[in-house]
């Protein structure tokens, strides 16, 4: 009975104090908000609007939706493009805004999902290319240092090239987020997710960041130029090559570092690969290396995620301190094996940094 009372004037104090019923208006103006807020939430990561486009007069044919390039990706998978896409057009454009910047962070920034697939050759893939440009104002863009490191000379429309052929130009990496084949995959981690990861870090010194008109902290645009097989060049001056007949094809881009989740004390992961195949990876936190989650680490080699603990076993420990360590990978390879690696870590936070680079020329 004390029990019972003491519950009685328990519910008696909640409703007593308990505030106005709202009315049927008010509950669905509060619903709505929330399923928006919701909606917004999910989607801040991915581009949220279309700012222009521009096909050539839907030059080269494919599908001409700009809306698909919008929201979370709906890869393929290793070997099957996405139809879900919108395509460039051969030489065309797209702009997308986010509704959060784009920021420098440590490591990616962001990742472009195109629909490129492999073939039956193992790391070669179907890849149809696009230059990448970003703005913070949206008149002024800076596009992305694109190297091509693949074969001078023209594949053809139906031939395949080896992942690692080129570096800040997207289309090269198959795209497993949002595919049958990697259920519940993080578009955000840049092994998991696929797709061909951008750091904005490669922009510093580029003449419009110099010149303050471009800010690294605050990208509120980004634009795919569709690359011209044979036509257009790298920023070294060599022609890009593109396996396709027709133009690159957007699924989605996907904000790693933005307005919303900026902090200083993340884990960065640094990567760099020298032109005779050998390659150095580092790995730090400002917190200190007890702060990284190791149940965490990814890497992948050639678009497929590959076990971290035995990639990196092959490597030598060349610093060990209190933020972190350094591993390298000596043994120099053949100078025509190409290969694309990446590398992520979290820390306890889920805080986030990965890496991903081509081995160059």
């Amino acid at each position: 009975m004390q029990l019972r009372s003491a519950a009685v004037a328990r519910v008696r104090a909640i409703t007593y104090h308990r505030p106005p019923m709202p009315t049927p208006a008010t509950t669905r103006a509060v619903f709505a908000a929330c399923l928006l807020a919701a909606g917004a939430c999910a989607q801040a990561v991915h581009a949220t609007a279309v700012v222009a486009f521009d096909t050539r007069s839907n030059a080269g044919g494919g599908v001409f939706q700009p809306l698909n390039a919008l929201g979370a990706p709906l890869g393929g998978g290793t070997f099957m493009g996405s139809l879900a896409v919108h395509s460039l057009g051969i030489g065309g454009s797209l702009t997308l805004s986010f509704a959060q910047p784009l920021r420098n962070g440590p490591g990616v920034d962001f990742l472009v999902a195109e629909n490129p697939f492999e073939s039956t050759t193992f790391g070669a893939t179907f890849a149809e290319s696009c230059f990448v440009e970003v703005s913070s104002n949206g008149t002024d863009f800076a596009r992305m240092p694109a190297r091509w490191f693949g074969p001078d000379v023209e594949p053809g429309p139906f031939a395949v090239v080896p992942m690692g052929s080129s570096e800040n130009l997207a289309g090269q990496v198959p795209v497993l987020a949002g595919s049958a084949q990697a259920p519940g995959a993080d578009p955000q981690d840049v092994c998991e997710a696929g797709g061909d990861a951008f750091d904005l870090q490669d922009l510093v010194g580029h003449p419009e960041v110099a010149a303050g008109r471009v800010n690294l902290g605050a990208i509120a645009q980004l634009r795919l130029v569709d690359a011209r097989s044979g036509i257009d060049r790298d920023a070294a001056g060599r022609f890009v090559r593109d396996t396709g007949s027709g133009s690159a094809d957007i699924d989605a881009v996907t904000a790693v570092h933005h307005a919303g989740n900026a902090t200083a004390a993340g884990p960065v992961v640094s990567l760099a690969i020298a032109p005779d195949g050998t390659f150095t990876l580092s790995v730090d936190d400002p917190d200190g290396w007890t702060d990284l989650a190791p149940a965490s680490l990814r890497a992948s080699l050639q678009g497929r995620l590959v076990d971290a603990g035995a990639l990196l076993s092959s490597c030598v420990l060349t610093r060990a301190d209190a933020s972190g360590f350094t591993l390298a990978f000596p043994y120099p390879l053949p100078p025509e094996l190409r290969y694309r690696l990446a590398v992520s870590v979290k820390d306890l936070a889920g805080h986030r940094s990965g890496a991903a680079r081509s081995r160059p020329l």
